[in-house]
């Protein structure tokens, strides 16, 4: 089996309130462009910084994302990094590393958020997600 390719996801995080769902959506996006251009069956690993712990500095979370940028193949952005000084940041670090780079358009984003809340609306019961003050 391949070595499965490593992508990193940047978008905005700092002052959104629905980062968390922005990179939900963003990651099937990501994967959707990433099947069309390679194929089904490659090996994916998504590195996220939606997921990491709160409470940390903006100063400690974008060391972590550098080292995270360091070890993937291809650099993903969302549409609104453009918004976001951190994202910018990795976007610079990105190409000064020579890594491969994704710009999602507003129009993939927003395909994939038709049909997500399609789907949420079609089910019965109600997701209760938990709260994040990180802003």
């Amino acid at each position: 089996m391949a070595n499965p390719l490593k992508i990193y996801i940047a978008g905005k995080i700092t002052g959104n309130p629905n980062y968390r769902e922005d990179f939900t959506i963003g990651t099937v996006a990501v994967l959707k462009k990433i099947r069309g251009t390679y194929g089904r069956n490659l090996p994916v690993t998504l590195m996220l910084p939606s997921t990491e712990p709160k409470g940390l500095t903006n100063r400690h979370y974008m060391r972590i994302s550098l080292d995270r940028i360091d070890e993937c193949d291809i650099v993903a952005f969302l549409p609104n990094f453009t918004d976001s000084q951190g994202a910018q940041i990795e976007e610079r670090y990105a190409r000064y590393t020579d890594k491969q780079l994704m710009y999602l358009t507003v129009e993939e984003f927003e395909s994939v958020r038709s049909v997500q809340e399609r789907k949420k609306a079609e089910q019965p019961y109600i997701i209760i997600g938990e709260e994040d003050d990180r802003e």
